[in-house]
């Protein structure tokens, strides 16, 4: 460790974290990672890592290892429950065409796995274990201060530790997350087909998505408007994973949906959330990041994606700045302040509409028109592949 290196505490080891670690690393800041878990899990479902979440990942070596360890999705279909074809397209392909990187499914699971082993690779500390309970401003650092009692001292603070941020609520406030009146019921599933697809399915009042993350397996999402069920992504017990299996209205669906009920080796059922728009994600010495600054309902599949966007403008900025070179016992607040400033000017209009417009596409996609939500999905298809990537 230099004595001299800007050093930067960041929050949370999920997606956003390592991923601005690793970013902040290249260019020489001083980091360590904290985070509240005792241990890695085997949690959630999968994640679609669309050609902007790529391109964020290939500036700091790491697009090719998702690849290599997920699916890249080739087709995609639209249907009715009863099987009717609305759309059969080959526009992750198009996509992929315009923006020079695919779309790919992978296990949340194995994104984590590829960042922790990134981490190591680069000697980039991650504690574990370390719950974040406040957060010290002082005029030439920042002190986090964990419920073990220790107290970590540095230049930059990033919270980048999700939809109940400590981080957040520390520097505006405690507010709960808005729940959107869905629910989605998620499974991972083994299915084979000849192409790796994204399936969307419209009933009325009901929604099923899945997509290939590996050769042979889906992951599958339900999206049902229901009372509110929190956000804790804990499997269902054995009784009531079967119990869906037999009594949802989604058994008697077209393929692949009825066979992917089947063949689920775990199911998990969540609320989805998200919250209203900040006007800064700063103070100070201290910036949000991902889910902690906008989180959004999973819709748009662009939740991963635009916090690896923030990963890579944060780090613009702030080597823009010139500020890694000054080392740390320079870094002034007022500096970071026209750094962080700068930062959100750039993501706050984008992410404010994309959290916006997952939430109307999640009242569409269980509205009692099954030809509207597909035409409005079939029309954002195309301003997506133009504006998206």
């Amino acid at each position: 460790m230099s004595a001299n290196k800007v050093r930067v505490t960041v929050i949370g080891g999920g997606i956003a974290g390592p991923v601005i670690a690793l970013y902040l690393h290249k260019y020489d800041f001083e980091v360590t990672v904290f985070e509240r878990v005792r241990e890695p899990k085997d949690v959630g479902g999968s994640l679609n890592i669309w050609p902007n979440g790529l391109k964020s990942l290939s500036m700091i070596g790491l697009h090719e290892k998702i690849i290599q360890n997920g699916e890249v999705l080739k087709m995609h279909k639209i249907l009715k429950p009863n099987g009717e074809v609305l759309v059969d397209t080959d526009y992750p392909l198009e996509v992929q065409n315009i923006a020079g990187f695919p779309v790919v499914g992978i296990l949340r699971s194995a994104v984590s796995q590829i960042l922790r082993d990134e981490l190591k690779e680069k000697c980039i500390d991650i504690h574990f274990n370390k719950e974040l309970v406040n957060i010290i401003e002082e005029e030439n650092c920042v002190k986090a201060i964990f419920q073990d009692g220790t107290v970590v001292e540095s230049d930059i603070l990033v919270g980048g530790d999700g939809i109940h941020s400590k981080c957040r609520a520390t520097l505006f406030g405690v507010e709960k997350p808005t729940y959107t009146g869905l629910t989605q019921t998620i499974g991972l599933s083994t299915y084979k087909s000849d192409l790796s697809y994204l399936f969307n399915v419209y009933g009325i009042g009901q929604f099923f998505i899945s997509y290939a993350y590996s050769k042979d397996s889906y992951c599958w999402a339900a999206t049902l408007p229901e009372p509110e069920n929190p956000e804790t992504w804990k499997s269902l017990s054995k009784e009531q994973a079967e119990n869906f299996q037999r009594t949802s209205h989604f058994t008697t669906w077209c393929e692949p949906v009825s066979t992917l009920l089947k063949n689920s080796d775990r199911i998990i059922k969540v609320g989805l959330y998200d919250r209203p728009a900040l006007k800064s994600w700063h103070k100070s010495r201290v910036v949000l990041i991902g889910d902690a600054a906008h989180p959004t309902s999973p819709h748009l599949g662009q939740g991963a994606n635009q916090a690896m966007e923030d990963c890579f403008y944060l780090t613009r900025y702030l080597v823009r700045s010139n500020i890694q070179k000054l080392g740390h016992q320079n870094v002034s607040a007022k500096l970071l302040e026209e750094v962080f400033t700068n930062f959100e000017n750039e993501r706050i209009p984008k992410t404010s509409a994309l959290v916006k417009e997952a939430r109307i596409t999640g009242e569409l996609r269980v509205c009692e028109d099954p030809e509207l939500p597909a035409n409005y999905v079939f029309a954002r298809i195309s301003k997506s592949a133009k504006n998206e990537t």
